[in-house]
C-alpha cells in the first residue's frame, strides 16, 4: 500500500515491498524494566522504575539491571551519540536511536492509535482478504519520514509522515524477521492479547497483527501491534471490488488525516451506530502525556472531509462511506 508524498492529498494503492537493508531493531515498550522487563506495577511498594540519565527514555528496576543491560544499551543511549560512528543526523534529528524510537512509539501507539487501527483492518481486507493476510507469518510494514520540528511548529501529531503501508509475508523482509525476531513478535502478540481483556470481550475483535515502523534514512525499526476486527458478514476471503474501494477510501482518509496532523478519535457523543465517522482534533503536549482537543465545527460532509478524500475510489459520499464501513 503506497502513499504519494509529493502532494497534500494521498492516493493509496496496494503493493508489496522489496528487499530491506539491515535495520537496527529497537524495543518500544518503555513502561517496563529495559533488562528484566518487569512492569512498575509488579514492583513491591514503594519501588518505582527509574530512567536512564543518558537517554531519559529506557527505565530500569535496579542498578543491577541497568548494568547488565549496558553492553547493548550503550549503542542506543544518548551518552553514546558522541561516538564517531553515531551522528545525530542518523537519528532524524533526535539525540539517540532510543529517543527516536520513543518518538515513533508516541506517534503510532498514543497520538494516532485510532487511525492506525483503521489502517490495519482496511489494508488487510483490501489486499486479498483476511485469510491471505492475517496469519502466523504476515505482518504490516509502515514506512515513515521524520518531519523537522522546531520552536512553535513543534506539533507532536506531525512528527512523522506516513509514506507507505504494506502487508507482507515475513520471507519478504528477512532482514527484519531473522534471528528470532519473528518469534518474539508472535510472543508479544500473545502477551498483548491477555493484557487487554476489554478487547477480548469484543465480539468483533480477531486479534493483534504485528507490525514494524521503519524511519527513512535512519536504519531504525520499531515493532508495534495493531488490532484487527472481523466483518459482520463473516467474510474472510477476497472481497468484492466495491467493498475494497470503500476500505481504500477509509485508509486514504486515515493517512491524509495523519499526514495533516489531524488526530482521529472515537465519537464521545454517541455510539458508532449513531455516528459512524470519528471525531477529528489535534493534540497538545502536557509534560509526559498528550491531550486531545476537538476541532471546532469540523464537518465530514463539507470541504473538511474533501481535504482528506479529494478523490473517492468508491464514488460514494464521505458520510455514507463511514456508515457502510461500520455496517460491513
Amino acid at each position: 500500500m503506497c502513499t504519494d508524498t509529493s502532494s497534500t492529498s494521498t492516493d493509496i494503492t496496494i503493493n508489496h515491498v522489496c528487499s530491506y537493508s539491515a535495520l537496527q531493531l529497537v524495543p518500544v515498550n518503555f513502561h517496563q524494566c529495559g533488562y528484566c522487563q518487569i512492569q512498575e506495577k509488579a514492583l513491591p511498594s514503594p519501588a518505582r522504575l527509574k530512567r536512564c540519565t543518558g537517554c531519559t527514555v529506557v527505565m530500569y528496576c535496579s542498578r543491577a539491571c541497568q548494568k547488565a543491560a549496558w553492553p547493548m544499551h550503550k549503542f542506543e543511549c544518548g551518552k553514546a551519540v558522541s561516538c564517531p560512528t553515531s551522528r545525530q543526523s542518523d537519528h532524524a534529528g533526535y539525540g539517540s536511536p532510543i529517543a527516536l524510537a520513543k518518538a515513533v512509539s508516541d506517534w503510532v501507539e498514543d497520538i494516532h492509535s485510532f487511525a492506525f487501527s483503521f489502517l490495519a483492518t482496511t489494508v488487510i481486507y483490501s489486499n486479498g482478504g483476511l485469510k491471505a493476510n492475517f496469519g502466523p507469518e504476515q505482518f504490516l510494514v509502515y514506512d515513515l519520514a521524520a518531519v523537522p520540528q522546531s520552536g512553535e511548529s513543534n506539533d507532536p501529531a506531525s512528527a512523522f509522515r506516513l509514506v507507505r503501508v504494506t502487508v507482507v509475508h515475513k520471507s519478504e523482509v528477512s532482514d527484519i524477521t531473522g534471528a528470532g525476531t519473528w518469534e518474539g513478535l508472535q510472543a508479544d502478540c500473545k502477551a498483548k492479547a491477555t493484557s487487554e481483556p476489554e478487547l477480548q470481550d469484543c465480539s468483533c475483535f480477531l486479534g493483534w497483527a504485528p507490525g514494524v515502523c521503519r524511519v527513512a534514512g535512519t536504519g531504525l525499526a520499531t515493532f508495534h501491534h495493531e488490532p484487527v476486527y472481523k466483518l459482520h458478514c463473516g467474510e474472510t476471503s477476497t472481497l468484492p471490488d466495491w467493498v475494497c474501494d470503500i476500505f481504500r477510501d477509509i485508509a486514504t482518509m486515515c493517512v491524509n488525516a495523519i499526514n495533516s496532523g489531524l488526530v482521529l478519535r472515537h465519537s464521545r457523543r454517541c455510539c458508532c451506530t449513531c455516528q459512524p465517522h470519528p471525531d477529528v482534533g489535534s493534540v497538545l503536549r502536557l509534560k509526559r502525556r498528550f491531550k486531545w482537543v476537538a476541532r471546532a465545527n469540523w464537518d465530514w460532509a463539507s470541504v473538511d472531509g474533501a481535504r482528506l478524500l479529494p478523490k473517492s475510489r468508491s464514488g460514494i459520499p464521505i458520510l455514507k462511506i463511514w456508515a457502510l464501513y461500520r455496517a460491513l
